[in-house]
């Protein structure tokens, strides 16, 4: 079956109807309750929440929760919301304001992009790509190993050829971090994404 390209509204008005659709589906309200977990645990936490063990497993929670829907049921309301964190403009039920600081967290944005590569990829999804990109380059201009080794391998969902020359030379390089690996399966996923536009 012919799957369509849906291009999302921008506006807040399509934003609400689309939390709207959403405040009676389970998934939903695991994402809220979720949310409310994590932000609580920031708050007790202090400025400094992600030295600590339990703020960084509740807060992962947040991004298997995001990956579990889209593996399971990418349906347009879902599509939304993700498109709606990124863009900072989700106005969902039970959304809080406060819950901002949360999915503006480097970690949380970096799955958020994965997301929506994605779904742009299976043409689910409009979007900027070569925004996505510049972030992404930013997240992995850092030093924290688990953040930027997912952004290594978002970069590559994109299938842009100027990065091959920067993922070859970290998969050629000797590092004691792991990077290494990581850019070599990024150059695995990188060649799938190419050979399939190819095919389009």
């Amino acid at each position: 079956m012919k799957i369509f390209l849906l291009y999302l509204a921008l506006y807040s008005g399509f934003t609400a109807a689309c939390a709207a659709s959403l405040e009676s589906d389970l998934w939903y309200k695991k994402f809220i309750t979720q949310s409310a977990v994590v932000y609580d645990s920031y708050r007790k936490d202090g400025e400094q929440p992600y030295k600590l063990t339990n703020f960084l497993k509740e807060r992962t929670k947040i991004n298997n929760l995001l990956n579990e829907r889209w593996a399971e049921q990418a349906d347009t309301d879902y599509l939304c919301l993700i498109k709606g964190l990124w863009d900072g403009d989700y106005v969902g039920v039970g959304f809080n304001e406060a819950w901002w600081v949360l999915f503006k967290m480097p970690q949380i944005r970096v799955s958020l992009a994965d997301l929506l590569i994605q779904s742009s990829n299976h043409e689910l999804l409009s979007i900027d790509r070569n925004t996505i990109r510049s972030e992404l380059i930013t997240y992995i201009d850092r030093d924290l190993f688990n953040t930027k080794a997912q952004a290594i391998r978002a970069l590559a969902q994109l299938g842009d050829d100027r990065d091959l020359d920067y993922l070859q030379k970290l998969a050629d390089s000797d590092d004691p971090k792991g990077y290494s690996s990581v850019a070599r399966t990024a150059i695995g996923i990188h060649q799938q994404v190419s050979a399939a536009r190819i095919k389009k």
